[in-house]
């Protein structure tokens, strides 16, 4: 007998951010970090150099304003206008940090982009089966999980994670199910009785 673990709809639990905006990102962040560092410790050398306290990573803001102040304390032009563009520049890496995170957030897919994927993926899938198991998968955040007998093959199916329709909490071990692809509905079939479910995702565009 074969064991097969379907491709759930991962969308579910992932976000699907697309992959040129991570790259820019992840490029702009190291890039950003690594200016960052240098001249975290090129203003800690400058301020302790001028015999002033300076810390390297808890103190940064505080050598930020420090190095500013030096600048307008300092008598030689050269020096003051060094001073004013370590602590200009250490303000330019933070707004950049600032502009990263909030494309990064503006980047995540909404929950309902989430379940419309899901959807979609849903139903270009077709089974006919029977539920050999039922249970929550501990090792998977508790999905609801069904193994599904198909010929002489088994399935893992996590499709139903978001499903709003109740099928899941209806289906029982012995069921046969029956879905054709680009369909969203599933048939129920027990003993006695005939069941229609029409799966939701919450998909607020289909």
């Amino acid at each position: 007998m074969i064991y097969l673990i379907t491709n759930f709809n991962a969308s579910v639990v992932k976000t699907d951010i697309n992959t040129n905006d991570t790259e820019m990102i992840g490029t702009l962040f190291i890039f950003a970090m690594i200016i960052g560092n240098i001249l975290s410790f090129w203003t800690v050398i400058n301020l302790k150099d001028n015999g002033l306290d300076a810390k390297y990573f808890s103190g940064h803001f505080l050598n930020t304003r420090n190095i500013l102040k030096l600048s307008i304390k300092t008598t030689d032009t050269i020096l003051k206008r060094k001073y004013f563009l370590i602590g200009l520049s250490n303000i330019g890496i933070d707004v950049i940090f600032v502009v990263i995170f909030i494309w990064f957030i503006r980047s995540l897919p909404s929950s309902n982009d989430t379940a419309c994927n899901a959807f979609k993926e849903f139903k270009s899938k077709q089974f006919n089966a029977k539920v050999v198991e039922k249970y929550l998968d501990k090792h998977e955040h508790s999905y609801k999980t069904l193994i599904l007998q198909e010929t002489d093959s088994r399935i893992k199916n996590q499709d139903f994670v978001i499903d709003k329709s109740n099928f899941y909490y209806f289906v029982k071990v012995g069921d046969s199910l029956i879905k054709k692809s680009n369909e969203a509905v599933v048939m129920v079939r027990r003993k006695g009785i005939n069941k229609v479910f029409m799966i939701d995702f919450g998909c607020k565009e289909m």
